[in-house]
């Protein structure tokens, strides 16, 4: 499996390790030194995932991804961590994140989890795309749709009829297949 790996750490030498390795096993890569750096990036909607330092000098991992959340499109996240509590880990999960790996990371451990995450953005970023199809109506619907929302959820969420709700359904339909 192929994809753009986005790796986010102020280690210079991790980072080349990390560049070696996963180069090598057919990955693209894109470094980052810092939060900052990274989060000045225009992440594409291709099969990615971001490999992503918890402690940093300036805006920590965690930092990074609350505002990474506040995009449209966000490729998964892997958190690597030499000191990160449990309490951290499980909040990191709960908003997103697709594993949280400790250094030293295994190698094998770290690219099952990075084939994970690719897999995962391949679905997201084919959404992503197909949304890009449509009004900014249909895509909140398309949004509530892929998490499995039924109509009348939706239409309370929106604040909208029923109606409303599956007139625009049939709307996104005639636009193309709902990836999910």
């Amino acid at each position: 499996m192929t994809g753009l790996i986005y790796i986010v750490d102020d280690d210079a030498i991790l980072r080349k390790s990390l560049t070696g390795l996963l180069g090598d096993a057919g990955f693209d890569i894109k470094e980052c030194s810092s939060a900052e750096s990274f989060l000045q990036l225009e992440l594409c909607y291709v099969p990615s995932c971001i490999l992503l330092d918890v402690k940093m000098e300036g805006i920590s991992g965690f930092e990074a991804q609350a505002e990474l959340l506040k995009r449209e499109f966000v490729p998964p996240i892997i958190f690597l961590t030499g000191n990160a509590s449990l309490q951290q880990a499980v909040n990191a999960m709960r908003t997103g994140a697709c594993h949280v790996l400790v250094k030293p990371v295994n190698d094998d451990e770290l690219i099952e989890a990075i084939t994970v995450a690719i897999k995962q953005s391949c679905s997201d970023a084919t959404f992503f795309d197909f949304l890009q199809k449509l009004t900014k109506k249909e895509r909140a619907i398309a949004k509530f749709i892929r998490q499995g929302l039924q109509t009348k959820q939706i239409a309370a969420e929106l604040n909208v009829s029923d109606r409303t709700i599956e007139w625009h359904r049939k709307n996104i339909g005639k636009k193309g297949y709902l990836p999910r």
